[in-house]
């Protein structure tokens, strides 16, 4: 009977243990502290449960920003979407392991300074007002202000220039608000609490669209086309928006000078067109801005037997029972047939040209014999003094008055 009683104390004992031990198991933890707040690009401080962000006064507050925390280990934190918009209060609440939370408040405190700078422009044009801005990009860290502009634009004489700067707190600023500027500005001044900061002021033209551009090939500068105009033959393989040049068969392509009517201000072009380019094959460009925006086009130089100004420029000729044309080839054009391009009716012509020199522009006047419809629309077959027959891509198409 003793030993029973024994037995079943230490029985007794051994529960009484263990109910112990699981009573510190689910111990949890009270911890829920924000122990790490980051935003990139901003500086933050954690003061109590107030996270302070410090915001430059011309920080991009239009996105929402994503922040690194990290809390007590154990707890765990809620944040909407987990992102935060400065624009709006935001709280971040952080839940401890046994359920306890706290509620940290996010505080953004803006800098006194410029907020935006923009260049706003106005042009009189045809009894009309035209206004419009250019936002100026400002690096607070390197102090500067740079402007992306088309400076052809706004060096013309009928176009006003002035500045427009918004700042957050007392802030005085040289150039002032509203002053006139133009392109030879170069620096912004503030002054916040008696102290002094100067931004660099940058004006980048953003032009990279070349005007003209020309090769010296048949003994005179020639113009190209868009390669939309030419004929399937001659584009085969050349997207829309590059150019297609025209010249004769005994051309040498190895050497060719190149020229533009018109150059944007501080752009680049690469291949340089300051030395002679060999277009055997196409050779593509690109052009660089000042500001760092590129654009690509190609040239493509095709050689003809013969060709007409309107194969160039894409267009049709409107013609009533004679007209001239205008044509480059190394022999006099002798016969002339118009070639109905549904039909193939060939519809004869009396031809007239002087003052024929071999690879020189050379005007060919020509009446037609055959009578011919309204509307009807023909390409230009040629015979040469040399013997060759060209159906050439001069189109033209009758008009009857």
């Amino acid at each position: 009977m003793v030993k029973r009683i024994q037995l079943l104390s230490v029985l007794f004992i051994l529960i009484m243990t263990s109910c112990s031990d699981s009573e510190e198991a689910v111990t949890l933890s009270s911890e829920k502290q924000i122990t790490s707040f980051e935003i990139s690009g901003l500086t933050t401080e954690i003061q109590g449960t107030n996270i302070l962000i410090h915001v430059p006064p011309s920080a991009d507050l239009s996105s929402s920003l994503s922040p690194r925390i990290e809390v007590s280990t154990k707890a765990n934190f809620s944040l909407p979407f987990g992102t935060i918009n400065l624009e709006e209060p935001e709280k971040i609440t952080v839940t401890a392991e046994d359920g306890s939370s706290v509620e940290y408040t996010i505080t953004p405190v803006f800098a006194k300074g410029i907020q935006e700078i923009n260049v706003i422009y106005t042009q009189e044009l045809d009894g009309e007002t035209k206004t419009g801005k250019y936002v100026g990009k400002i690096d607070e860290e390197n102090k500067t202000v740079i402007f992306e502009v088309s400076k052809e634009y706004l060096l013309q004489e009928n176009v006003i220039v002035q500045i427009e700067i918004i700042t957050i707190g007392e802030v005085v600023t040289e150039p002032k608000q509203s002053d006139f500027i133009d392109l030879s500005l170069e620096s912004i001044s503030t002054i916040i609490d008696e102290t002094n900061t100067v931004y660099t002021v940058r004006f980048l033209n953003i032009g990279k669209t070349l005007g003209q551009f020309y090769l010296d090939m048949t003994g005179f500068k020639t113009g190209g086309s868009p390669s939309r105009q030419a004929p399937e033959s001659d584009k085969e393989g050349l997207p829309t928006g590059n150019l297609i040049y025209y010249t004769l068969e005994n051309q040498d392509l190895s050497n060719i000078s190149v020229s533009t009517s018109f150059f944007p201000m501080g752009a680049t072009i690469s291949p340089s067109i300051d030395e002679s380019i060999d277009f055997t094959n196409d050779v593509t460009f690109t052009v660089t801005s000042e500001s760092g925006a590129t654009d690509e086009f190609t040239v493509r130089v095709v050689k003809k037997i013969i060709f007409f100004q309107g194969e160039i420029l894409g267009n049709a000729l409107s013609i009533d029972d004679h007209s001239f044309s205008r044509y480059i080839s190394n022999s006099k054009v002798s016969t002339l047939h118009l070639v109905n391009t549904d039909t193939n009716r060939r519809i004869a012509c009396t031809v007239n040209s002087s003052n024929f020199e071999p690879g020189v522009s050379t005007y060919m006047t020509y009446q037609l014999i055959d009578s011919v419809e309204d509307k009807e629309q023909f390409v230009l077959e040629v015979e040469l003094e040399n013997g060759e027959v060209v159906t050439t891509n001069e189109r033209v198409v009758i008009n009857k008055k």
